[in-house]
């Protein structure tokens, strides 16, 4: 869906390397889930803040709380989407 609407899409299987991915190239902005293996997703923005350059972090989850939303938030988080959602919001985020 976000490919076919012009953006550039990577996929990656947990927070690891998700982490990896966004040290090693720059990206405009990333989805993390606050469920990941490996690094949740809070980790990884805590991580990617660090950065030189760090993308823009939209953190995604399906069984938010007020305090995971506020962590994201304070971490700097660019938004918290809770699941479920639809693609066109996503992609309006993403532009």
């Amino acid at each position: 869906f976000l490919a076919a609407r012009g953006h550039q899409v990577t996929r990656v299987r947990d927070g690891r390397e998700a982490l990896d991915r966004l040290r090693a190239a720059p990206f405009d902005a990333a989805l993390v889930d606050v469920n990941m293996p490996g690094l949740d997703g809070l980790a990884v923005l805590r991580a990617v803040r660090a950065l030189p350059l760090p993308p823009e972090i939209a953190v995604v989850t399906g069984h938010g709380t007020v305090d995971t939303a506020v962590e994201a938030m304070r971490l700097g988080a660019y938004d918290y989407v809770t699941k479920p959602y639809r693609m066109a919001e996503v992609d309006a985020l993403l532009r």
